[in-house]
């Protein structure tokens, strides 16, 4: 028998790392690789224009890290939200909080980025556990 605890959770994994996210609230978390660079410039075009240039603007070797940790956001709001990609990547501005939500950067290993979504805008605290492989 399954009792609800009004606990949600959100998942994302990406190589070895796997991200597990959990509040009393609605909550994503996502995890990415850094592209390569003709794939970050590429995918930065679907992004809402202001990440677009700031993807842009960045210097060609920063783009692929700056373009991770945008998308990393953009799915982990998306999946906070509840509507994953079926909503238009363009729509919202993730690069920094929006109305009635709380996103963060977390941090993970080189060449990876990962973000944090809450739907809550009250303070609230994180708790990282890093395990190592066994």
């Amino acid at each position: 028998m399954l009792i609800s605890s009004g606990l949600e959770f959100s998942l994302s994994y990406s190589g070895d790392l796997v991200l597990i996210g959990a509040a009393s609230g609605p909550i994503g978390v996502d995890v990415e690789p850094a592209p390569q660079l003709e794939v970050a410039e590429q995918l930065a075009k679907s992004l809402h224009p202001a990440e677009c240039e700031e993807v842009e603007t960045a210097l060609p070797e920063d783009r692929p890290a700056v373009f991770a940790r945008l998308w990393a956001r953009k799915e982990a709001y998306l999946k906070g939200l509840g509507t994953g990609l079926g909503r238009d990547a363009a729509a919202d501005d993730v690069r920094g909080d929006l109305p009635g939500w709380c996103l963060t950067d977390l941090p993970v290993d080189s060449g990876y980025a990962a973000a944090l979504a809450v739907g809550s805008t009250a303070p609230s605290t994180l708790l990282l556990h890093r395990a190592l492989p066994g």
